[in-house]
């Protein structure tokens, strides 16, 4: 409930805490999500170092925004390319076709591309519902295992224009 707090042992620290919940790294509070509690570190409390964790109910569900597009521009050098080096070239050959299924999986709609060149490059145009959808996307093609990729958030030129109609210039 709002407002409860849950006190740990002395013995257990609030860096230890944090390192259980983050695989043993950093010391920025994390956020502990169960079925209808989300529980987040709050701080240190008194001189024998108990830590407090407080609880609150879950957040109400958000209204779906709308997609957003994205262009991707994913580069790498000749040395990796896959006209040159024979594991991405396998690689490749390998996920290339695989690639729509796996966008439909994870909830990708490709608008355009991907397209290659000789440039060293795949630009490719998508539109996704969140940032985590598209991460999962890009992990699941493996594109970054042989590409430094670009994520460009974008806007229809009608909504950007829109958006620029809306703000003051500034000189």
């Amino acid at each position: 409930m709002l407002g409860d707090s849950i006190e740990l042992p002395p013995t257990q620290s609030l860096l230890e805490v944090n390192s259980l919940s983050s695989g043993g790294g950093g010391v920025r509070p994390r956020i502990f999500h169960t079925a209808n509690t989300i529980l987040t570190q709050m701080s240190v409390q008194g001189l024998d170092g108990a830590a407090r964790v407080s609880t609150r109910s879950a957040p109400k569900s958000r209204p779906k925004e709308p997609p957003m597009h994205y262009v991707l521009v994913a580069t790498h050098g000749a040395e990796i390319c896959p006209t040159s080096n024979a594991k991405t070239r396998e690689l490749l050959l390998q996920i290339g076709p695989q690639i729509p299924k796996i966008a439909e999986k994870v909830g990708i709609k490709i608008l355009a591309g991907p397209y290659v060149n000789r440039e060293h490059s795949t630009v490719a145009i998508v539109e996704a519902s969140s940032g985590e959808d598209l991460d999962r996307f890009l992990v699941e093609s493996r594109l970054p295992q042989w590409n430094s990729v670009r994520v460009l958030p974008s806007l229809p030129l009608e909504e950007g224009v829109k958006e620029i109609t809306a703000q003051s210039a500034i000189f």
